[in-house]
């Protein structure tokens, strides 16, 4: 199936766009790239992001909540995260 979005006979139609954005388009960009900076520096400091979008909160929470849960014990198997602390009796922190 041919992607709509990156079709070869539009290559040098993209180029042009890429060289003449109206300063809206270069202000967007410019943000979208400090943006992208700034996840860059802070994942390098071992801080993951999870993302989900509204639907998958409110259509699947069950499995935003998994992905969540896995990603915490991920974390800890790398030692990243201490380990999980033993709950007391009744399921219940000491």
């Amino acid at each position: 199936m041919t992607k709509l979005y990156n079709r070869s006979s539009e290559k040098f139609k993209r180029q042009k766009l890429r060289r003449e954005m109206t300063e809206a388009e270069k202000q967007l960009w410019k943000r979208i790239r400090n943006r992208q900076e700034r996840q860059e520096f802070i994942e390098s400091a071992r801080i993951n992001f999870l993302r989900f979008t509204n639907d998958d909160v409110y259509h699947n929470l069950d499995g935003v909540l998994e992905v969540i849960v896995e990603g915490i014990k991920s974390l800890r198997t790398l030692g990243v995260l201490p380990p999980q602390p033993p709950l007391g009796k009744g399921g219940s922190k000491s």
